[in-house]
């Protein structure tokens, strides 16, 4: 009789095992690349968000555009045809920190402040006998982040740094450690922000949350007038800005990158494992309160 060819059971069994741990071993190694490369973007975000801080500190007051700017408003105090070198009426005061998502990336957007003056004030600007936060609340000193590259100097166009491919920001929050209370800021419809101000009375820094941007059909496009009336002192250490940025790939769920207060960027970190109790990123961490963000925070994984 003509034996039939074919796979015994142990031989078929030992197949599939084989199979299943390929598969076990691909997805084990797809998720360890992935928490990789998660962490790296939330180190990466974290670095450039420092680098601002420095930028501001090492900065040096510096000009503007001249006068065939298509920046027109900036025009009467910051015109290089009639003000050569340094202007005494136009400083670059610092940068406007914007989180946000690029439909389902999130990015972070950091902006040249500029601020512009006429004379009269220039000559008695700053007021030493004032605070840096009041001489920069000045009703004659104007405030402008310049957005885009629309005419401006080469060396003043804003730069933008992802978070990674797919990492969206889901929540963002302005957080205080002492009351415990959070301001839920929606990254689709209110960009949370920052800013970082160089001080006009001795170089040290000023850095408040949730500046107001004015835009206007009078201010060229991509010039924004940022104001600070709502701003009542500098970003203590007490107070932070919190973003939940979900991980697009495989491995961890999603993470944290927060920003405490205060002049110096040391505090910046990020924590780029955040699981379990509230933090359901299925739902939209609709369940997390202030209480979870601010754990969150206080239990760095990466400083």
């Amino acid at each position: 009789m003509k034996r039939e060819g074919g796979y015994t059971v142990l031989e078929t069994g030992l197949a599939i095992a084989m199979s299943a741990t390929l598969v076990l071993l691909t997805f084990g190694l797809a998720a360890m690349v992935g928490r990789g490369r998660f962490r790296d973007s939330l180190v990466s975000a974290q670095t450039f968000v420092k680098q601002q801080y420095s930028e501001v500190r090492s900065s040096i007051n510096s000009r503007l555009v001249d006068g065939n700017s298509s920046n027109q408003a900036l025009v009467s105090s910051c015109n290089n045809a009639t003000v050569p070198g340094n202007s005494a009426q136009c400083y670059v005061m610092g940068r406007l920190i914007e989180f946000y998502n690029d439909v389902d990336t999130g990015q972070i957007k950091s902006s040249y402040v500029v601020a512009t003056m006429d004379e009269v004030t220039a000559k008695a600007w700053p007021d030493r006998n004032k605070s840096a936060l009041d001489n920069l609340k000045n009703g004659n000193v104007k405030l402008y982040a310049l957005t885009n590259d629309n005419g401006n100097d080469a060396g003043l166009n804003p730069s933008i740094k992802s978070i990674g491919a797919d990492n969206k920001i889901v929540r963002s929050w302005q957080l205080d450690t002492i009351s415990k209370q959070a301001t839920d800021i929606q990254p689709n419809t209110s960009r949370a922000n920052m800013i970082i101000l160089r001080s006009p009375l001795d170089g040290s820094l000023v850095v408040a949350p949730m500046v107001g941007l004015i835009s206007s059909n009078n201010l060229p496009k991509g010039v924004m007038k940022v104001d600070l009336s709502s701003v009542n002192g500098g970003m203590s250490i007490n107070t932070k800005l919190a973003l939940a940025i979900r991980n697009g790939g495989l491995g961890y769920p999603g993470g944290t990158l927060c920003i405490s207060g205060g002049d110096s960027s040391s505090g910046i970190s990020n924590n780029f494992n955040v699981a379990g109790g509230n933090w359901n990123w299925d739902n939209g961490l609709k369940s997390v309160v202030a209480s979870d963000v601010i754990e969150a925070c206080e239990n760095w994984e990466q400083k």
